[in-house]
């Protein structure tokens, strides 16, 4: 009697064992939809001035301010304001301010 009761229990628990959620899901053969990759968004000068830049995506154009500390690379290489060239690729660091730019880096 003790050892149906055993046998019984260890069944019992054997069953529980093999048919847990996680081991019902590890022979899945489903897969999960791979992250798609996010898109870059190219800005472009729109307009350049000595004091502003202003860049835009085609959906939408930001304005910043140019100061003398403002840090400008093109191609790699420390350049000034008056380098910044309208259709040029270019990315820009605000600064202490949304408007302020820190760092313009653009490419020809």
């Amino acid at each position: 009697m003790k050892r149906t009761f055993l046998l019984a229990t260890s069944l019992v628990f054997a069953g529980l064992v093999f048919l847990s959620p996680a081991s019902l899901h590890a022979g899945s053969t489903s897969k999960k939809s791979p992250t798609p990759k996010p898109t870059p968004v190219v800005e472009k000068i729109t307009s350049v001035s000595a004091d502003s830049i202003t860049v835009s995506n085609g959906k939408k154009s930001d304005t910043y301010k140019i100061h003398p500390e403002t840090e400008v690379e093109i191609n790699g290489t420390k350049s000034k304001a008056s380098d910044l060239k309208t259709g040029m690729k270019v990315h820009v660091d605000s600064g202490t301010s949304a408007d302020s730019a820190s760092r313009i880096t653009a490419t020809q």
